[in-house]
């Protein structure tokens, strides 16, 4: 049964993506590994793709040395729209089109939403006064549909992310809520892949060490939304937690454990993925 189990596990992680994970080096975060050594584990244990993300700094360039020294998995880049790289900048994203990466992030911790949370600070919005899209959005998403990549809803305000995935819907461009998990309430997941979104779902969340929910909470959501609508990741990467390889093993156990299919899984961490990646 134990036998039974562990294969099970491994058969699934074997060809795993995860689109969301943390190296090395970092300006503000103790990270556990730094790229090489993600890229390097990450290969050693059969995944399938990795992509980097960091909050400071476009991601493209490392990811384009990494690969040049880790080979045998496809290793990305990214850009999150942050004051560090000039917030809402089109030259940025442009570069980092032409860079081959393959996520845009809108503002993470220095998105207004955010930034009230954590720090009472005022910081970039998307929308004006009246909810509508700024024009430097329009541009910005021009650039991601022609370099084709996905967009990454980051830490915005639930009203900036509905206006944003109607826009990108309209625009026909990929779109990812940002661990939506549980920052949006189930309704409101619902709306959004109605829209033709994935939610992302961050293993981050149910360690003790990172939002402490329970993982029946977690596999509760993915029942109401819908796996075919989901994608696993881990937004791993912190020295004080595992690697980010370990932790897609250990997500997939837990879901095992409590029950849900491998089919279920497999879609959420394989395919999707491949899928959003155009793998």
């Amino acid at each position: 049964m134990i036998s039974s189990f562990n294969d099970s596990v491994e058969r699934l992680f074997k060809g795993s993506i995860d689109l969301h994970l943390h190296a090395a080096p970092d300006p503000a975060i103790e990270r556990r590994q730094n790229a090489i050594e993600t890229a390097k584990h990450a290969k050693e244990s059969g995944m399938r793709a990795i992509v980097f993300k960091s909050h400071d700094y476009p991601t493209a360039p490392m990811a384009y040395i990494v690969r040049q020294i880790v080979e045998g998995i496809e290793i990305f880049g990214a850009i999150a729209l942050d004051k560090e790289i000039g917030g809402l900048n089109p030259l940025a994203v442009e570069v980092s089109g032409k860079l081959d990466a393959k996520i845009v992030w809108m503002p993470t911790f220095t998105a207004d939403h955010d930034s009230m949370r954590r720090a009472g600070k005022p910081g970039i919005r998307i929308v004006d006064e009246s909810g509508k899209l700024l024009p430097v959005i329009d541009e910005i998403l021009s650039l991601i549909k022609q370099y084709e990549m996905i967009l990454g809803t980051g830490h915005l305000s639930r009203d900036e992310i509905f206006a944003l995935v109607d826009e990108a819907r309209r625009r026909e461009i990929k779109t990812v809520a940002t661990h939506a998990t549980f920052s949006l309430s189930i309704d409101d997941q619902k709306a959004v892949v109605s829209k033709g979104a994935f939610i992302e779902h961050s293993f981050l969340y149910v360690l003790p060490m990172g939002g402490r929910r329970a993982p029946q909470e977690m596999l509760d959501v993915m029942k109401a939304v819908g796996p075919e609508h989901g994608i696993m990741s881990t937004d791993l990467g912190q020295a004080h937690n595992m690697p980010p390889v370990e932790g897609i093993r250990m997500f997939i156990a837990t879901l095992l454990r409590l029950g849900m299919p491998e089919r279920d899984i497999a879609l959420m961490v394989k395919e999707n993925p491949a899928r959003l990646l155009e793998l």
